[in-house]
């Protein structure tokens, strides 16, 4: 397998456009999958309409495969990016959609409902005590404390695990990091068994190339080094790249459309949201 670490610069939009160029040439196919949050966008989830239109040009383009790929649950992550043909990984993969149809994993498609309960009840629980924020993240559930002092934290964090307890279901482990308790299944699922799914469904002949920007990303960067493909870090370690921020993603989107032989001929539309 090729390793881009072995060049002397590992960031930067003219390292990464090396790395990749060099693999472009002996791939017929590209599958690009990138991270919503962080590597497409840094504001707070509102894709910019230039990555969106770079997007959408991309997928337009011969030979490419293009996947969003996010924590975020499949409806919202759509809603977010509003293209039609491109392919959707929400919930890290646990929900995907592509060629007009969604499906569920079916190695966690009953803890799913597992997840909603936990979340209505600690919505229900937590409604009144301000400073507190509970998120449905998909397939997992997040309660936000904040600034919460520390007494108030473990008394939290006791009181979901107890919560998740009543529910009764051993496939829910709580998680206690980054002044937030994270309820989540305890099946083995990350963005590398995402990658893997993706990879595995595409054609031998593509090259894949995985946009990632954070801890989370990691496991996806080594499942895509693994199919010797390219991992690109977007302000983060742990990548064989880097690019500096999402204005690069941009930057590197656009210069992937144009050395595939693309052509900037769509007329500007206006993308609609998608409906649940």
């Amino acid at each position: 397998m090729s390793d881009a670490r072995t060049l002397p610069d590992d960031g930067g939009l003219e390292h990464t456009t090396a790395v990749v160029g060099a693999r472009l040439e002996a791939a017929d196919r590209v599958l690009l999958c990138a991270d919503f949050d962080g590597a497409l966008t840094a504001n707070e989830g509102r894709l910019p309409p230039v990555c969106r239109r770079q997007l959408e040009q991309l997928q337009a383009t011969e030979r490419m495969t293009v996947a969003v790929v996010s924590d975020r649950e499949l409806v919202d992550l759509r809603s977010r990016v509003g293209l039609d043909d491109i392919s959707y990984s929400g919930s890290d993969g646990v929900e995907r959609h592509a060629d007009g149809e969604t499906q569920v994993h079916p190695r966690v498609h009953g803890v799913l409902d597992d997840t909603r309960r936990v979340r209505t009840a600690l919505v229900d629980a937590y409604r009144t005590e301000m400073g507190l924020h509970v998120e449905d993240r998909g397939w997992s559930v997040t309660v936000h404390y904040g600034t919460a002092d520390a007494d108030r934290a473990s008394e939290l964090a006791d009181e979901v695990a107890a919560l998740v307890e009543h529910v009764g279901d051993e496939r829910l482990d709580v998680v206690h990091e980054n002044h937030a308790i994270d309820v989540r299944p305890t099946v083995e699922w990350d963005r590398g068994v995402c990658v893997e799914t993706l990879v595995d469904d595409a054609p031998d002949d593509y090259l894949p190339v995985y946009l990632g920007a954070g801890e989370t990303d990691r496991p996806a960067f080594q499942a895509v080094e693994r199919h010797d493909g390219v991992s690109v870090g977007v302000d983060c370690e742990g990548a064989q790249t880097r690019l500096d921020g999402p204005k690069e993603s941009v930057a590197f989107l656009r210069w992937l459309t144009e050395s595939r032989g693309g052509q900037h001929r769509l007329d500007a539309t206006t993308h609609r949201p998608h409906s649940a």
